[in-house]
């Protein structure tokens, strides 16, 4: 759960730093940095959606293992 929580936060800033460097861009023109700092949310923001996508599927992989185990117990 704090996982998720975590590399939610992370894919969630790095949009917002993304709509960011994309407005600089817009308004002041193509600099080293703000292009530098584009790339770099990008590749953050595609790792965090993609760990967050891939912890949202593993914790109910480790919920249903768990449940499987506990009704077996009982039968």
């Amino acid at each position: 759960m704090w996982f998720f929580l975590f590399v939610a936060s992370v894919a969630i800033n790095c949009s917002f730093t993304i709509y960011f460097a994309c407005y600089c861009i817009a308004i002041e023109g193509f600099q080293m940095l703000y292009v530098l700092g584009l790339m770099e949310a990008l590749v953050f923001c595609g790792l965090g959606w993609i760990l967050t996508c891939t912890s949202v599927g593993f914790n109910h992989c480790l919920t249903d293992a768990t449940e499987i185990t506990h009704i077996s117990d009982y039968c």
